[in-house]
């Protein structure tokens, strides 16, 4: 066979059109078989090592590589269109805050109804004993607080190290 033997032989893992007698895919840089089994094969024969475990995989990593962008690239279009949609009903359904301020006045208006209740003015109620009570406990805490000694304690001067009791 000569150099300028224009014969062609497909790589068995990537598909790619290589030149009879090359030592390896220009493509995938997998092992192409001898030209001799080669020529053999395209006669009808198989080589006596030929077995089905030893023939080139059809399968080869830029198979692989593509597969695998197709799922990421898919995976993202799916994910975007999810996110689209749930802005979309978001959107859709979400009250204005005028809506939702007139909803909630007329809960109001419909509970004071029916617990029969004076309508809340914004203003606390003197007369009310549960009020008054929480007030007092309040002004209690307040003064606790302030007769709180703190003198027990040290800050340090530098603003370093740590306060201690």
């Amino acid at each position: 066979m000569s150099n300028s033997d224009t014969r062609r032989i497909v790589c068995g893992r990537c598909g790619a059109n290589n030149f009879l007698g090359g030592p390896q895919c220009w493509r995938c840089h997998g092992p192409l078989p001898p030209p001799e089994e080669v020529l053999t094969q395209s006669a009808g024969q198989l080589p006596p090592s030929a077995t089905p475990q030893t023939l080139p995989r059809q399968v080869g990593p830029p198979r692989v590589w593509q597969l695998i962008a197709l799922l990421v690239g898919t995976l993202v279009a799916a994910t975007l269109a999810f996110f689209l949609l749930m802005h979309a009903w978001n959107a859709h359904t979400t009250p204005s805050p005028q809506e939702a301020a007139a909803r909630l006045n007329a809960l109001k208006d419909r509970l004071v109804r029916e617990r029969g209740l004076a309508p809340y003015s914004g203003e606390t109620s003197a007369t009310d004993p549960l009020e008054a009570q929480a007030r007092r406990e309040i002004e209690r805490l307040e003064r606790q607080l302030q007769q709180t000694p703190r003198s027990g304690i040290r800050l340090p001067e530098s603003g370093v190290g740590s306060v201690t009791p």
